[in-house]
């Protein structure tokens, strides 16, 4: 019986690691929508509590690193070093 538990976990949290994809390119404009209804906004901002937010973490630090290399790069080449 445990295997079948075990087998049941790891597909929650490849659906739990779904979900917070999706919801880290929605979730902004969700905010932004509902920004001036209070009600809906309670809701918006329960969301987080459903997402894998180490995954959101280590999803957004990606892509901070990623415009961070794109601006030094940028940034050599003004300054004529590239």
């Amino acid at each position: 019986m445990p295997v079948h538990t075990f087998s049941l976990q790891g597909e929650e949290d490849t659906v739990v690691s779904d979900i917070t994809r999706a919801l880290i390119k929605s979730l902004p404009r969700l905010f932004a929508k509902h920004q001036t209804d209070e009600a809906r906004i309670a809701v918006v901002l329960s969301i987080p509590l459903l997402m894998n937010l180490d995954l959101y973490l280590e999803m957004r630090m990606t892509a901070v690193g990623g415009l961070v290399d794109i601006l030094l790069v940028k940034l050599t080449c003004l300054t004529g070093l590239c």
